[in-house]
């Protein structure tokens, strides 16, 4: 990525609905650290495959970081080895990996720093324990989870099985519909889901989770944007607060 105008123009010069602005955070660099592009998406929708996969190839960036556990990484990668079906296999993080032309990593949860994190998280505000068991139950699963991503990813290098690791999200639109009636697809599900979320109180156990989540994945993103510039690809429901998160990053030496 050369500049915010090389960024902005792809944007903002773009006819295209699926590259709106508003899906798009750019955190500009400075002499000690690259520039951070978030694109928000909503995921396995195939207005932000495009997106995902458009992004990467266009701005090139030293990083593609996407919003899987390290650990889901190879079983993604291996979806994106076949083009034709890495949209359909693994979404906008197989494609937006499949386009990567550096380095590519995950920086979604589960991860010691996240682990860490969070049990951190539980005793300073002395969480109570029913929300605390639902905590860790949580973390158990995705761990679990994360575990059976990688036994997925191997068998499939070592004896091309394909097991049953991930779970789609299906939409009324696929990806033979034109690109105004995807855009307009995925706005409408953003909006009924904004909607659900101001209807409803979150549970403490959710918003502890996702909070240290979101934390996790901007620190990552601080570490990895110290060697280079970086793009990375979160859902959308987080794309604010992880940039909040980053436009209120000091230097290293303001942090010493």
């Amino acid at each position: 990525m050369d500049s915010q105008t090389t960024v902005e123009s792809v944007l903002f010069e773009s006819e295209d609905p699926r590259l709106r602005p508003e899906f798009v955070r750019y955190i500009p660099g400075t002499d000690w650290r690259g520039d951070v592009v978030l694109v928000g998406v909503v995921h396995d929708h195939p207005a932000s495959v495009f997106r995902s996969e458009y992004l990467v190839r266009t701005l090139d960036p030293d990083v593609v970081a996407v919003e899987l556990p390290p650990i889901a990484v190879p079983l993604f990668e291996t979806f994106g080895r076949d083009p034709a079906s890495a949209e359909v296999l693994g979404g906008e993080m197989s494609v937006a990996l499949q386009a990567a032309t550096w380095e590519k990593v995950g920086i979604d949860a589960p991860s010691v720093r996240y682990t860490w994190d969070l049990f951190a998280s539980l005793v300073r505000h002395g969480v109570p324990l029913d929300v605390a068991v639902l905590v860790l139950r949580d973390l158990v699963h995705s761990y679990a989870q994360a575990t059976w991503t990688l036994i997925a990813a191997l068998a499939w290098y070592l004896f091309r099985v394909r097991l049953d690791a991930h779970e789609r999200f299906e939409y009324d639109v696929d990806r033979s519909a034109s690109p105004a009636e995807m855009a307009h697809s995925e706005t409408s599900h953003i909006a009924q889901r904004e909607a659900f979320m101001q209807a409803i109180e979150s549970p403490p156990a959710v918003v502890l989770i996702d909070t240290v989540r979101e934390e996790t994945m901007a620190e990552r993103l601080r570490q990895l944007r110290r060697d280079g510039d970086v793009l990375a690809v979160v859902g959308f429901e987080h794309l604010e607060r992880i940039t909040d998160r980053l436009t209120t990053e000091t230097a290293p030496e303001d942090r010493a």
